[in-house]
């Protein structure tokens, strides 16, 4: 046992008590044990049920590799006006969309805020998350040299095979400051990765 580690806590001691059936080997045990303190009991003291004890070790071994590729900027000022401009002069948002950025994500955020956002395409958010619904929001680690920043994933890139200029992440302006980047004409190679829910920011 880790030095530090606490096997039970009082609190933990009277609840094991109270749940019929939990053997020292059993894998509801293992999992009142590993499992985040917010997924150990709830407030109806509820013994783990067999989905709980699955998903738990399913996002335990799955693995999160670190993506590293080209990354450009979205949602910049000067995508914004060209957008502003495509409007002003009547074309239709598909039209405009293909000239600037509106800002808004795929999701509805506003993308051009104080908040770090990043977006990827549908293939790596299916790869990475499981499905483009279950990328929405997700956290993720976007590292560039010795730089660090944390982001949500608030939009979609195109499908890879319609990326002609090989960037495989998009940073919005408050992603590129946190790195050290300017908000315009960002083209540099950056590492991201998952956040677990179990790790910090």
């Amino acid at each position: 046992m880790p030095k530090g580690r606490k096997l039970q806590s009082p609190g933990e001691s009277s609840r094991l008590r109270q749940l019929p059936h939990v053997g020292t080997g059993s894998p509801r045990f293992l999992f009142i044990l590993l499992a985040p303190k917010r997924h150990r009991f709830s407030r109806s003291r509820q013994p783990a049920t067999p989905t709980m004890i699955f998903d738990f070790f399913r996002n335990l071994f799955r693995p999160h590799p670190v993506k590293t590729g080209l990354a450009t900027s979205f949602a910049t000022p000067s995508d914004f006006q060209a957008y502003a401009l495509a409007k002003a002069q009547g074309k239709s948002e598909n039209e405009a969309l293909a000239i600037g950025d509106n800002c808004i994500g795929c999701w509805g955020d506003k993308t051009n805020g104080s908040q770090a956002y990043c977006a990827i395409p549908p293939e790596h958010m299916i790869q990475v998350f499981g499905s483009f619904a279950a990328a929405k929001h997700q956290r993720v680690l976007v590292n560039y040299g010795k730089r660090s920043c944390v982001a949500l994933i608030g939009d979609v890139m195109p499908h890879l095979e319609n990326i002609h200029n090989g960037a495989t992440i998009d940073m919005n302006p408050a992603l590129c400051k946190g790195l050290g980047l300017p908000v315009e004409n960002v083209s540099v190679t950056v590492s991201w990765s998952r956040i677990l829910d179990s790790q910090t920011a």
